[in-house]
């Protein structure tokens, strides 16, 4: 709602990480904000939106899961997997969502739930979307 921020931050060469979920005019702003500031990379949060995957310079968050299920998060898998299909492993970015989960071994289940591909994305992609990705994001020139 403060598109004057976001153009500020896009000025400064600043990334946004945008918190999901997004109601319908968020999604309109942010798909015309990011068609005007391609060089801005946008993070969505929490499972995100496959609506902004035409935008190249959008990427999605695996976090969040915990407030939509409990591990193995099996009804999870088929939105995990639209967002696989339409953003692809590499800009797919899982986050741990640290501190906020309840437990220390809910970190541990998700890490091996997303590097073992059971949850829809396939493992041969988990070093993108566990680690590669992020670097690539949050540390490329």
């Amino acid at each position: 709602t403060h598109r004057v921020l976001w153009q500020w931050a896009a000025q400064l060469g600043l990334h946004l990480v945008v918190s999901a979920p997004f109601p319908r005019p968020v999604v309109e702003a942010l798909s015309t904000f990011a068609s005007h500031n391609g060089r801005t990379r946008i993070q969505l949060t929490h499972l995100g939106t496959p609506e902004l995957a035409g935008r190249r310079n959008v990427h999605v968050q695996i976090s969040g899961m915990h407030k939509l299920g409990k591990p193995p998060y099996t009804e999870l898998v088929p939105q995990i997997q639209e967002l696989y299909a339409a953003y692809g492993a590499e800009r797919l970015v899982y986050a741990s969502n640290f501190p906020v989960m309840e437990t220390e071994p809910i970190y541990t289940a998700e890490i091996e739930l997303v590097s073992s591909g059971q949850l829809g994305i396939p493992a041969g992609a988990a070093p993108l979307v566990m680690n590669q990705n992020a670097e690539r994001f949050w540390f490329a020139r």
